[in-house]
């Protein structure tokens, strides 16, 4: 799904990205680069118009074939290179987002979760921003061009091969786009899209163009990864309608683990508030300490009179054993008497 919203967010605005700037040298096809791409820009923005644009916002319906997924695709983009791709895809389909606000990228899916961009998909990112650009000329986007040496068919159609360089910082492939040698129109473009999933192939093809607003793009596309194909047709396209800045950023409900993190099923704010607080203890009233005093003054007491029984008793035990003793003693002397007095 991600690389399918990366083609959309890149071929949105492409045929009327694809202004003039030269680039100077010839071709055996008999036409130079700066000629080919004077007729582009004048095929694409035959009223010059895409220098003015600020804001671009697209719908698209799409399906899959062989898989029977209808979807409905929306972008937007903000000058210079702010992007969103909203595909919803049925109802037993989560909805998706990409966004990227200049500097960071995001992919979220509403309800599951979200996942920061990273590395080189980060910088495809970057450049299909680029791309969706309608003011950038070509030479804004690519600064090495060449022209292939000979015509080749594109759906029975003669078409140029341009083989266009990205900018290195960027570390994008070359792609190729095919210009109809006629009507100077795009016709497909071969690229390289970084997914999760790591490089893959992407064709589209571009057909049914149609002026626009001053602005000629094709309403109809088709492309091929992966042995899938898609299709789209546009439903509607505004120029320089009002775009807030939040549209591009992370929703504040969500917090972006690392790229390279699993996606957690993630909890709305609203149920993480929703656990009770513990009761706070309460503290012993006056009445309460009153009493425990006197329970403790009690045991106190009757600690101390257990005591004082256990003192006497010894006391008493004490006392009887000297009397005891005392007999003893007296017994003893009437003995000591009866034996003297026999001595007598």
């Amino acid at each position: 799904m991600i690389m399918r919203k990366t083609l959309f967010a890149l071929t949105a605005c492409f045929s009327i990205a694809l202004c003039a700037s030269a680039q100077d040298g010839g071709s055996a096809t008999g036409i130079t680069l700066d000629k080919l791409l004077n007729n582009i820009d004048k095929a694409t923005d035959p009223e010059n118009k895409a220098r003015d644009v600020k804001t671009v916002i697209t719908k698209y319906e799409g399906s899959v074939s062989m898989q029977e997924i209808k979807m409905q695709i929306t972008t937007m983009f903000k000058s210079p290179d702010k992007s969103k791709t909203v595909v919803k895809a049925g109802e037993n389909m989560p909805d998706s987002i990409e966004l990227f606000n200049g500097q960071e990228g995001w992919t979220v899916v509403p309800g599951m979760g979200v996942r920061q961009i990273n590395g080189p998909q980060l910088d495809f990112m970057k450049f299909t921003a680029k791309m969706s650009n309608p003011a950038n000329r070509m030479r804004d986007i690519f600064p090495k061009i060449e022209v292939a040496p000979a015509l080749e068919k594109i759906d029975g159609k003669d078409c140029y091969k341009l083989t266009c360089q990205t900018d290195p910082k960027l570390k994008q492939l070359p792609l190729a786009i095919y210009i109809d040698s006629v009507t100077f129109l795009p016709a497909k473009m071969v690229i390289m899209v970084f997914t999760d999933m790591g490089q893959i192939p992407g064709t589209t093809f571009y057909s049914n163009y149609k002026n626009m607003d001053g602005m000629v793009i094709a309403t109809e596309q088709k492309t091929q990864t992966m042995g899938m194909e898609m299709s789209t047709k546009l439903v509607s396209i505004k120029y320089n309608e009002k775009i807030e800045d939040f549209e591009f950023e992370l929703p504040k409900e969500f917090n972006a683990p690392p790229a390279d993190a699993p996606v957690p099923a993630k909890i709305p704010i609203a149920a993480q508030t929703d656990v009770a607080a513990p009761a706070p203890v309460k503290s012993a009233d006056k009445g309460d300490l009153t009493l425990k005093k006197k329970i403790a003054l009690k045991i106190k007491k009757d600690k101390a009179a257990a005591l004082n029984a256990a003192v006497k008793d010894i006391d008493d035990n004490a006392d009887n054993d000297n009397d005891d003793d005392k007999d003893k003693d007296d017994d003893q002397d009437k003995d000591k008497d009866k034996d003297k007095d026999k001595d007598l």
